[in-house]
């Protein structure tokens, strides 16, 4: 037997491979919105850059779950998350472990054409550190405007040169189409701005034409409408990503002033406007706006889970059962976050983008920098020391110092104020804001959301500035025995002094409603007393009987 095996078969044996098989059951899956994959009926995270792309997944038979780039399996050095399976079918949500994946130079987060909502996710992915005041990836050209307009106009003849005698485009330029529309937007992110406008446009443009079958001159009547010089001047159209309720509701607002368009005009730019940031959202882009977009309103109505404002009593409810658990570091960080949105009026985008340099803080004052607004005029410092009372003021004081204790060695700037305990790098809003919010409405109910804190602070705290004028006004609201209304709070209204003064004489004036307007971080006063001020009626009735001699004129 032994010869034959030796004349027969071994000649036929070959070397065993120098790697091991491969047991791993390999499968494709496409990263949500959120930024996870579903594998087994439970959710695992992987870079916010390959949100909508299609990955490939590695699982190994002891459950080793690693996820790769498509087309980068062969390479195992270049997972992009690794994770280790947890039972089946629980519905948890596991982060990304690997931590050195980075956007590569190509990727775009706008998805063409998805037509579909992201999902709404709550895990922690990471964000990146802010820049300084105005950090852009490129000097903005002087003639950013005019450049842009010039794409979306070049879009469109070229699109005339495909289209069909009826005006729409046939079924066999779609592929011709794309190419144009990709072409452009290589034009577009050459520009220094990879989120803008224009990249909207164009993708909401080839969206239209190929997927609705709109005219051709059909949607260069809408571009004419959104992509006026009045629009395209703002600052706000460069980066589209974090617009909120806010920044929708002011752009829409300046652009019609600045137009001075008919009613029936300025309802054909809403209608226009909002189904292109519509098509934003359920790409991914605005990913705060919750209300701006639900249907088209009047201009300067109120949407109507706005007119309601959380008051002082449940305010101290929400913090007190937040602040009962800040031994648990969420919980600490939520309180905190709390205290920036009712008294700073901080959006959640800035609350997210804080580090520990931009506490300024001393024995007796905490002054809060806003850096990475959205606009110049959202770039400002806020005087909490002023607003809030001295119990929440010093919980974010002791938070500072605890995040500043784990990280030693590091820039103050270079901490995000909110952040995973060991991990200097910050919260984006689905991990810090959403389940804060989650929490809340538990707490208070389901209408809450982070935009009502800001509307809550300018709704008290014009109040609060009509009652340190006028003290026998303050006994008329319910809500005077709050510590905004007490003396003490009152006087600390004096540091809202900014080079404008707030206030000054009886009432305020025109540069005092700017520098208030500044505090809150709004370009001009218009937006605030129309869309955030709910608490003008009191006030008003107070005027009136003062002016009829009903009550003393002053204090």
């Amino acid at each position: 037997m032994i010869e034959r095996f030796e004349r027969a078969e071994r000649p036929e044996l070959r070397d065993l491979p120098r790697e091991r098989f491969d047991t791993a059951y390999r499968f494709y899956r496409t990263v949500g919105w959120d930024g996870y994959v579903d594998v087994e009926g439970n959710r695992y995270s992987v870079h916010d850059a390959f949100c909508g792309e299609t990955v490939v997944c590695r699982l190994t038979l002891e459950q080793e779950l690693t996820v790769y780039a498509r087309g980068g399996i062969e390479d195992p050095r270049e997972p992009i998350a690794r994770h280790v399976l947890t039972d089946p079918g629980t519905g948890a949500r596991l982060d990304w472990s690997v931590q050195t994946a980075q956007r590569r130079p190509d990727d775009r987060l706008l998805r063409p054409a998805p037509h579909r909502r992201p999902g709404p996710g709550e895990g922690t992915v990471e964000r990146q550190q802010p820049g300084p005041i105005g950090d852009y990836p490129l000097p903005r050209p002087e003639d950013w405007p005019r450049r842009a307009r010039n794409l979306l106009d070049a879009f469109i003849d070229r699109m005339r040169s495909l289209q069909k005698v009826r005006g729409t485009l046939p079924a066999r330029a779609r592929e011709e189409a794309l190419a144009e529309r990709d072409a452009l937007f290589e034009q577009a992110d050459a520009l220094g701005y990879p989120a803008s406008v224009v990249q909207l446009a164009l993708a909401w443009g080839a969206d239209k034409l190929l997927r609705d079958g709109v005219k051709v001159q059909t949607l260069a009547d809408y571009y004419s409408r959104i992509a006026s010089l009045e629009l395209l001047g703002m600052e706000e159209v460069l980066d589209l990503r974090d617009w909120d309720d806010e920044t929708i509701e002011e752009v829409t607002g300046c652009v019609i002033a600045a137009r001075r368009w008919s009613p029936r005009s300025a309802g054909h730019f809403r209608t226009t406007w909002f189904d292109l940031l519509r098509y934003g959202q359920a790409c991914g882009w605005l990913a705060e706006a919750e209300f701006a977009l639900s249907k088209p309103r009047e201009e300067g109505a109120h949407a109507p889970v706005r007119t309601a404002i959380v008051t002082p009593a449940e305010f101290e409810y929400a913090y007190g059962v937040l602040v009962s658990r800040e031994a648990d570091a969420r919980y600490a960080q939520w309180a905190a976050a709390l205290t920036l949105g009712y008294f700073a009026g901080a959006r959640a985008s800035e609350v997210c983008s804080l580090s520990l340099g931009d506490l300024f803080v001393d024995a007796t004052e905490c002054w809060v920098e806003i850096r990475s607004g959205k606009s110049p005029a959202a770039r400002r410092r806020i005087p909490l020391h002023a607003l809030a009372p001295p119990g929440p003021v010093a919980q974010i004081k002791g938070w500072a110092r605890r995040r500043r204790q784990q990280f030693p060695r590091e820039r103050a700037q270079d901490v995000a104020l909110f952040g995973p305990e060991g991990n200097a790098r910050g919260y984006r809003y689905h991990g810090l804001i959403a389940p804060l919010l989650d929490e809340l409405r538990l707490i208070l109910g389901e209408g809450v959301d982070f935009h009502l804190l800001r509307h809550s602070m300018v709704s008290w705290l014009l109040l609060r500035l009509h009652a340190a004028q006028y003290r026998d006004f303050r006994d008329q609201l319910l809500e005077r025995d709050a510590w905004m209304f007490s003396d003490t709070a009152l006087e600390r209204l004096r540091a809202l002094h900014q080079p404008e003064g707030l206030p000054g004489k009886e009432g305020l004036n025109g540069e005092e409603w700017l520098a208030l307007a500044k505090l809150v971080g709004h370009r001009d006063p218009g937006t605030l007393l129309i869309y955030y001020s709910h608490s003008l009626g009191p006030i008003h009735s107070d005027v009136l009987a003062r002016a009829w001699g009903g009550r003393p004129s002053r204090r």
